[in-house]
């Protein structure tokens, strides 16, 4: 038979290192992480894979592992966290009741609605939709990697195949950074940013302020010809 074989490498490990590190330098006096899974079997995976990133630092902020709460509790312990605490979420696929969830579609939203600490990510189908961002795994990197591993399987006809490591995305959502009181300055050097368009009184700040200057300007006119005419010299003048 054919022994056709790949292994795709997961880089979370790397991915949740590298928000941790992120999440000391954006948040100042960040003192506590909550790395928040759920109770399915997905969810003790990337525990365990945020088990491996936290022993390998060298140091950093307490972490603190909420694993297996209900959505109810979770969400009441991030409505009301200690200050200087920052959350990371992996996953949520599901409760100690064995209710399924999906994590991005359904918890994500649930506990931005009620936390008090700014929600990072470790995989960029978190970005846009209200986590401040991170360091972090993309769904498409795996997937065009995949594909080069499909296509060398195919060529080579049988044997092993390299997968290499994907690559980790760099990158914050400014609209959610200031959400939570954080500053788009304090990212990391070469990040990408999404949602960094200003404000619209901002992006037409300098058209405001001409059409301001015009109308100060034409006001003091009036005003001085109006003087003038009680003073019956703007006929003098107009001559």
């Amino acid at each position: 038979g054919r022994e056709d074989s790949a292994v795709l490498p997961t880089a979370i490990v790397d991915a949740i290192a590298g928000t941790l590190t992120a999440m000391a330098q954006v948040v100042p006096g960040l003192e506590r992480v909550w790395i928040v899974t759920g109770s399915q079997i997905m969810d003790q995976i990337y525990l365990d894979h945020a088990r491996a990133a936290v022993d390998a630092m060298p140091g950093g902020p307490d972490v603190e592992f909420l694993h297996g709460l209900s959505l109810d509790a979770l969400a009441a312990r991030l409505a009301d966290p200690p200050p200087d605490t920052a959350v990371l979420l992996l996953t949520y696929e599901g409760d100690p009741q064995g209710n399924i969830y999906r994590t991005v579609p359904d918890v994500l939203p649930r506990l931005l609605e009620v936390s008090a600490a700014p929600v990072f990510a470790a995989y960029d189908s978190m970005l846009g939709v209200g986590a401040v961002g991170g360091v972090m795994t993309s769904a498409r990197s795996y997937g065009e990697q995949a594909a080069r591993m499909a296509l060398a399987i195919a060529e080579r006809g049988s044997g092993a195949v390299a997968a290499g490591e994907p690559s980790l995305r760099t990158a914050f959502d400014v609209s959610a950074l200031r959400r939570f009181g954080l500053s788009p300055e304090r990212i990391p050097a070469g990040a990408e940013l999404i949602n960094d368009a200003a404000p619209g009184y901002l992006e037409y700040l300098w058209e405001f302020v001409l059409a301001l200057v015009i109308i100060v300007l034409q006001l003091g006119l009036i005003v001085t010809l109006w003087h003038l005419l009680r003073q019956d010299e703007l006929p003098e003048i107009l001559q």
